[in-house]
C-alpha cells in the first residue's frame, strides 16, 4: 500500500529540507471509495499512471520493460532529477529512503546507480534484499520466481553502492525477516549504521515519526564536501567478539564509537532460530552493562547471552533530545557462528 505522503513531505519541509514523496504506482492521495487490495488499488490514479504492482513481482512474464520495478527504479531516479534542477537544492545532498516496497525500491536504486554521487546516502525501511529465501509470505510468493532471482533481488546491485547507508527494521517484522534485512545491509560497499528497533510495527508512520532517519541525514549533509574525504555515519561498531567467561557464562562484547553519548544498551535475542517463520519467531530483551573506554568518543557493552538463544544483538539507546531516543544496532550475531 501507500502512495504519495503529504505528511512525509511536510516533517522534512518543517527541519528545512526539500522533499519529494513519490507514489510509485501513479497514484494521487485520493483514496478510492471501494478498495481493491487484489489489484492494489487503495488510491485514485493520475491520468498517465503506469503499471500497478501487482502481488510480489508477479508480472514476471511481461516485458522488463513494462514491469513495476523497472518503472519505480526509473520514477525514482526522474524525482531526484527534479529536485536537482532547483536553485534551491543543492544537488549533492539528496538523500534516497523508501518504507516497505519503498525500501526495496531504495535498495534496488541504490545498487543500480551504483559508484554515482545521485543520491548522498539511503535509507532502506523494512524493504530488503535477498527475498526469495525470506521465511515470510514474501520468501513463499518468490521462492520459484526465478526472473527475480537473477534480475530483480537488490543484493544482486548492493555492492556496488557506495554511499553511507542507514537501515530501519524491527526484530519481529512479519514480511522482512531479521536475517534477509542485515544480509542486504551487509552487502551495501559504504559505511553502514544498523537501527533495529522492538515493537515498532509496521508502517510509514512508525518510521517516519521516529529521529532516527532525520539525524543520520543531517550528519551526513552536514560534513565536509571534499570529495577526497569519505563520509561516515555518526555511530559505528568498531570490535565484536563472543566468549566464556571465567563462570562459563556466554558473552557479547562490542565497542562502538558515536558521536551522540548513549545512555543504555539492552540484549535483543531470540530463542528461535532463522529457519522459523517470521510472524511465530519470539524475541525477548534483558540489559546489557555499558562501560566507559579508553577515548570519550568510544563506548563499551557487554551482556550475558542467554543459553537457549539462537540469534542476537545488541541495541544502544541515547538521551531523549526532545524527539525521541535514537536506537544503534550491532551486527547480528547467531549461535551457530560462535556455538559450533
Amino acid at each position: 500500500g501507500g502512495t504519495a505522503f503529504k505528511e512525509w513531505v511536510e516533517l522534512w519541509v518543517k527541519r528545512g529540507y526539500a522533499a519529494i514523496s513519490i507514489a510509485v504506482e501513479g497514484q494521487t492521495d485520493e483514496p478510492l471509495d471501494c478498495v481493491r487490495p487484489k489489484e492494489n488499488m487503495f488510491y485514485e490514479s493520475t491520468a498517465q499512471p503506469g503499471p500497478r504492482r501487482h502481488g510480489v513481482y508477479r508480472d514476471w512474464r511481461e516485458p522488463i520493460v513494462d514491469h513495476w520495478m523497472f518503472h519505480a527504479v526509473a520514477d525514482t531516479i526522474l524525482a531526484r532529477s527534479l529536485l536537482a534542477d532547483s536553485r534551491h537544492v543543492d544537488p549533492t545532498k539528496i538523500g534516497l529512503m523508501g518504507i516497505s516496497w519503498g525500501g526495496i525500491v531504495a535498495c534496488t536504486v541504490a545498487g543500480i546507480v551504483g559508484r554515482s554521487t545521485l543520491f548522498s546516502h539511503v535509507i532502506p525501511a523494512y524493504g530488503c534484499g535477498r527475498l526469495a529465501a525470506a521465511q515470510s509470505q514474501m520468501g513463499h510468493a518468490l521462492k520459484e520466481n526465478i526472473l527475480y532471482q537473477i534480475l530483480w533481488d537488490p543484493c544482486l546491485y548492493l555492492s556496488r553502492a557506495v554511499i553511507p547507508s542507514l537501515w530501519l527494521s524491527s526484530p519481529d517484522d512479519p514480511k522482512f525477516p531479521l536475517d534477509g534485512f542485515l544480509t542486504s545491509s551487509s552487502m551495501i560497499g559504504g559505511p553502514v549504521m544498523l537501527s533495529i528497533i522492538p515493537n515498532l510495527g509496521h508502517g510509514h508512520e512508525p518510521i517516519w515519526n521516529r529521529p532516527e532517519s532525520y539525524v543520520f541525514s543531517e550528519n551526513i549533509w552536514s560534513q565536509s564536501d571534499n570529495p577526497s574525504e569519505a563520509k561516515k555515519c555518526w555511530s559505528k561498531e568498531i570490535s565484536c567478539e563472543v566468549f566464556r567467561s571465567e563462570t562459563n557464562l556466554l558473552t557479547g562484547k562490542l565497542l562502538f564509537y558515536t558521536a551522540i553519548p548513549f545512555q543504555y544498551a539492552k540484549l535483543i535475542w531470540s530463542p528461535d532460530s532463522d529457519d522459523s517463520w517470521a510472524e511465530s519467531r519470539g524475541w525477548r530483551y534483558s540489559d546489557a552493562q555499558l562501560t566507559s573506554s579508553d577515548t570519550s568518543d568510544t563506548v563499551n557493552a557487554d551482556a550475558v547471552i542467554p543459553e537457549e538463544a539462537k540469534a542476537w544483538l545488541i541495541n544502544f539507546y541515547t538521551v531523549d533530545r526532545g524527539d525521541g531516543e535514537l536506537v544503534v544496532s550491532s551486527s547480528y550475531m547467531t549461535a551457530k557462528q560462535y556455538l559450533q
